[in-house]
């Protein structure tokens, strides 16, 4: 037998209490050991996560577009997503957007006649699909377990006096850096510390590490650095906003502030607000302070940015450093 699960896409960043994580790990267990073969996606995502849970239950995965190394278009990803339910025997319904790819999906499906379940825990995606196709959907107790998420153990609340630049910390959606896929999909399975990726996280492993790690993603040139700002926690919060192009928050109220002058003699020095055509005129060496600038849709002068490049190692500097979050 061939079953396929179906997840809609949603946010990037993953908690161990979702309600689409636990059901597809109570579906693998479930499903697995019966032989059945699962159908999936090999791209990243949910699908992906699903796919690597079945295969750590012991079961086996036809993988659609493992042959694929670039990453596939929309129009691929629509078209895997008809195939594994036009090939599948069983459709598993684990997670589903009203309107999206899946309920289209569904559609297909039900008119092939094709056997489709949904755990009752997932009380929504049941309601909607008793009410979408009456009398086509199974109801099954996978006995989906959530467990308790603990707060991450961040450091005491500092504020020495004098002026600092503050680093500010991000969710992290997916594995950490250095972290592979498969121990970051353990961590979730088994509700390892720190393993939701939040902002809070980050500042909690940042101070478990002592270092803030360089990263060159973002930077033109892909030259490693630490960024920061000279923008306190109050005055960020003004600025604060949503950024659809990363899918995240720009700023979070989690940070580690280093006084400015510890943080020159370190290396930091201000990004230089330039146009791209300026970007082949500036010394090589100075390149990696380049932050683009175009009035009216490219503007982050008011964010007051500094960088380091490389590591900054915080385990010699601790007594200076400041550290801001939401507290208790």
């Amino acid at each position: 037998m061939k079953i396929t699960f179906l997840l809609s896409r949603g946010p990037r960043l993953w908690s161990p209490s979702d309600l689409w994580l636990r059901s597809a790990v109570a579906a693998a267990r479930r499903f697995a050991p019966s032989g059945a073969i699962l159908l999936v996606q090999a791209h990243p995502g949910r699908n992906r996560f699903a796919g690597w849970m079945y295969e750590e239950a012991g079961g086996k995965c036809l993988w659609i577009g493992a042959d694929i190394e670039r990453r596939p278009s929309k129009r691929e990803l629509f078209e895997w997503d008809h195939l594994r339910c036009r090939e599948a025997d069983l459709l598993v319904v684990l997670d589903i957007r009203p309107g999206g790819n899946m309920e289209r999906c569904l559609e297909e499906a039900v008119s092939l006649g094709k056997r489709i379940v949904c755990p009752r825990e997932n009380s929504a995606a049941a309601s909607f699909l008793e009410e979408r196709f009456p009398g086509r959907c199974e109801i099954m107790d996978l006995r989906i377990e959530i467990p308790r998420i603990s707060p991450p153990p961040l450091p005491p609340l500092r504020r020495p006096e004098g002026e600092f630049l503050w680093h500010y910390t991000r969710s992290c959606p997916g594995p950490w850096p250095g972290q592979r896929t498969e121990e970051y999909f353990r961590s979730l399975v088994e509700n390892h510390p720190l393993s939701g990726h939040t902002a809070g996280d980050t500042l909690a492993r940042i101070w478990n590490e002592g270092r803030l790690r360089a990263g060159g993603g973002l930077i033109r040139g892909g030259v490693p650095v630490v960024c920061f700002s000279e923008a306190s926690p109050e005055e960020i919060s003004e600025l604060h906003r949503y950024r659809p192009a990363l899918l995240r928050w720009d700023f979070e109220p989690f940070a580690i502030g280093i006084p400015i002058a510890l943080a020159k003699s370190l290396g930091a020095r201000k990004v230089q607000h330039r146009s791209p055509e300026e970007w082949k005129r500036l010394q090589p060496e100075q390149r990696w302070l380049y932050q683009k600038f175009l009035p009216g849709s490219s503007d982050y002068r008011a964010e007051r940015e500094w960088r380091i490049r490389g590591d900054v190692v915080l385990t010699e500097i601790e007594e200076k450093l400041a550290v801001f979050h939401p507290g208790e």
